[in-house]
């Protein structure tokens, strides 16, 4: 069925020239535009037809079919440049990880393992109805270091991976509107941020020009999938079905994949980066510490962030942390601990969303996963993410060690809110 396709067939053919003797995807490859050429995109037709799977590209750990971070794309672009690990590596060397991500792994054991394509990102820091009007289309990318064949020192594992992972998120400009799309960000951004209200005249604009986003992106995601993957296969929040299919399946599927973050994830769409990662040692359990960090952009060059909580109510800032977030299982960096422990407004205000110890992870737990409740912007990284059963298990869609990939209740429910979302539509 792929090979009736002129698409498909291309891709395929494509494939005996991109992938090496072991499997992984060629960082030589060059010369294709899969994916450059773009056609508009019906929202009445395209934003029905979205599912989950759609949305939560979950990948396996691969060391046949990956995408490495030392990749190119079918033009011989970069997916994520390598300058950028550096800078992460470098900003880490200060923390408590110290040269880690120099020691422990090299360029080519990062992976992607899990996209999230999130059509109405909220752009602000205010949570409520409001954030699903002032949004657009984002892109967000997981690498992770993945090892093969890798010894525990008691048994052999096909694959392990460590404890850490990058968060690129993309934002996704319709074509040839890439200056008119940060111009309406930006005002939109400003004028709600400074409690203005914006004229019909910038809402209307803004959301004729998101809703183009939308739909142009809708439709590339549609091209990710395989002609033999019926749309009911892809409901279900899991492994991404072309990859449980044959070879040839996951082959194309990676392929087409490829393509698709090269011309929609171009470097100059990232907006923001975190990080997190434990020292070294790869003992989760015993190290028992993970540092974060973010990272903004700045023509093309990442500038390291600190991490700031912003009160859900106004949006206004509540804390700032210095440099880094480190924390224990669990636990509140330092720092937030003492706004937490202060008898003050802001505690108070902290303590709705923003984790102490572990006797606040059921209490937060319905809070935090709640997308309309509780913005990414309004807890600390480690509240996000340290809600999973096991305290230690950091990644909310990503891998630990040698366990299967961990799906957070947080990113279920972001996933099941985007297609409620795109319902209305329906």
């Amino acid at each position: 069925m792929l090979a009736q396709k002129p698409y498909d067939l291309l891709l395929l053919m494509l494939i005996s020239i991109i992938v090496t003797s072991c499997g992984e995807l060629s960082d030589q490859v060059g010369g294709v535009n899969a994916h450059k050429r773009r056609t508009p995109a019906n929202p009445l037709k395209d934003w029905r037809r979205i599912q989950a799977q759609d949305l939560a590209i979950l990948l396996p750990k691969s060391a046949e079919y990956r995408i490495a971070m030392n990749s190119l794309g079918p033009s011989g672009q970069t997916i994520f440049p390598t300058r950028w690990l550096d800078q992460v590596s470098e900003v880490f060397s200060v923390t408590d990880v110290r040269g880690a991500l120099s020691t422990e792994n090299t360029i080519s054991d990062w992976q992607v393992v899990s996209i999230r394509v999130s059509p109405c990102s909220p752009l602000g820091t205010k949570a409520g109805p409001e954030s699903s009007q002032l949004c657009w289309p984002e892109i967000r990318v997981v690498w992770q270091p993945v090892l093969f064949d890798y010894n525990l020192g008691w048994t052999w594992v096909d694959a392990f991976a460590d404890d850490r992972a990058i968060h690129a998120l993309h934002r996704y400009y319709p074509q040839g509107n890439h200056k008119r799309a940060r111009r309406l960000i930006r005002e939109m951004t400003h004028m709600l941020g400074s409690n203005r209200k914006p004229t019909e005249s910038l809402w209307t604009e803004f959301n004729q020009l998101r809703n183009e986003a939308i739909s142009n992106l809708l439709g590339e995601i549609l091209k990710l999938r395989s002609a033999s993957v019926k749309e009911h296969e892809l409901s279900t929040l899991d492994m991404r079905t072309e990859t449980q299919k044959s070879t040839d399946e996951e082959k194309a599927f990676i392929l087409r994949l490829l393509s698709f973050l090269e011309f929609n994830a171009p470097s100059e769409t990232l907006h923001t980066l975190t990080a997190f990662s434990l020292p070294p040692g790869r003992d989760p359990e015993g190290i028992n510490s993970w540092v974060f960090l973010a990272f903004s952009v700045h023509q093309g060059e990442l500038i390291r962030q600190d991490i700031q909580v912003f009160n859900p109510d106004n949006g206004e800032v509540l804390v700032t942390l210095t440099h880094n977030e480190t924390v224990a299982a669990a636990s509140a960096d330092p720092e937030v601990a003492e706004w937490l422990k202060s008898d003050s407004a802001l505690a108070d205000t902290l303590s709705q969303r923003v984790l102490l110890d572990e006797y606040d992870r059921d209490r937060l737990a319905p809070i935090i996963n709640d997308p309309q409740q509780t913005l990414v912007a309004n807890t600390t990284c480690s509240t996000c993410h340290s809600l999973n059963e096991d305290t230690f298990n950091f990644h909310n869609l990503s891998y630990l060690k040698d366990g299967g990939l961990t799906i957070s209740d947080r990113v279920v429910n972001d996933v099941q809110h985007e297609l409620r979302w795109l319902s209305k539509y329906r």
